[in-house]
């Protein structure tokens, strides 16, 4: 990655030639910001395309989608997505089954995943997104704004590469 002490340099010159420096920064903030990959595991392919289609809109996402949730486990294997949104009601294997699996695999205990459902567990259905669960990842109740959404992944990204950062001490 390129310094960005080295950006203030560059921008010096740039207000002459056409391209003024607060757009050259916008551009460099923008191509410079990560790229999260995605896991979607729901039963509902309407919903999972409607997060692909809006995650990836904002430019920082990259999604997959699983609409079975037997087939989680080797997504997540196979693909070893930033973080996994992850349906707790489906009919062919429960979210929380999912979730159990992805914690007790050694190479994917550290996963980051943020459950959702339209009803979760002790919350009313006017809960502010996102809620901190009995684990200590994060929850959303559908339906969840695209702002709750990104806002999940990316605290418990954080929240993940924290916990690696304590554990490596």
């Amino acid at each position: 990655m390129i310094n960005p002490y080295n950006l203030d340099h560059i921008l010096e010159g740039w207000g002459e030639e056409g391209l003024d420096p607060v757009t050259l920064r916008e551009l460099w903030n923008k191509a410079t910001e990560p790229l999260f990959d995605v896991l979607v595991v729901d039963d509902e392919p309407t919903f999972t395309r409607l997060v692909k289609y809006n995650l990836e809109a904002d430019g920082h996402y990259h999604v997959f989608c699983e609409n079975d949730a037997r087939k989680a486990l080797s997504d997540c294997l196979d693909l070893l997505p930033d973080v996994v949104l992850l349906d707790l009601r489906m009919p062919q294997l429960d979210g929380e089954e999912v979730y159990r699996q992805i914690r007790e695999n050694p190479a994917l205990n550290w996963l980051p995943v943020v459950k959702f459902s339209a009803e979760l567990p002790g919350t009313s259905r006017f809960c502010k997104n996102p809620i901190l669960g009995e684990d200590g990842h994060l929850m959303l109740a559908k339906p969840a704004s695209l702002d709750e959404i990104n806002q999940a992944i990316r605290m418990e990204i954080q929240n993940a590469l924290e916990d690696l950062i304590l554990a490596n001490e």
